[in-house]
């Protein structure tokens, strides 16, 4: 059988558009399960013009843990309408296994999370924001409990 990355991409768009999330995401895992792709900025696009921006979040996730390179403007799209939308702790995940994985956001849209965070009266997580936006510096690898300084600050809302 032979792939065509825009009609998975298609039928994947075509499962969201009829309400069928659960089948889409099941597709997507496995078309990467059997060695497929699609189009996941194009698909992470649609979704947040659907306003389904918890399923952009997934997608996004997904698709940078199996490797595959998402557009940094993609990125924060997800990130300031998760913001906007007050999904702030959606957000500062999604900031947060971006950071591990060595894709660093834009100072605006780490302005907006961190603006976001305090909003909701969580300072630690601001802090940790604030901290970045400073040193600019990617986190190396895992955090370590040990390493204060880098430690994530995590709240349960």
């Amino acid at each position: 059988i032979r792939h065509n990355l825009n009609i998975a991409t298609d039928t994947v768009i075509v499962l969201f558009k009829a309400g069928m999330r659960d089948k889409a995401f099941e597709v997507v895992r496995c078309l990467y399960e059997y060695g497929y792709i699609i189009n996941m900025e194009e698909l992470i696009i649609f979704l947040c013009k659907q306003r389904k921006l918890l399923e952009a979040r997934e997608m996004l996730l997904f698709g940078t843990k199996k490797g595959q390179r998402v557009d940094l403007g993609v990125c924060n799209t997800v990130l300031n309408g998760l913001c906007k939308i007050k999904r702030v702790n959606e957000a500062f995940e999604l900031y947060y296994e971006l950071l591990e994985q060595g894709i660093q956001q834009p100072l605006s849209c780490l302005q907006e999370l961190r603006v976001a965070l305090e909003a909701e009266g969580r300072s630690k997580e601001a802090e940790f924001v604030s901290k970045r936006m400073l040193n600019r510096h990617p986190l190396n690898g895992p955090m370590s409990k040990s390493k204060a300084s880098g430690k994530i600050p995590h709240t349960s809302r």
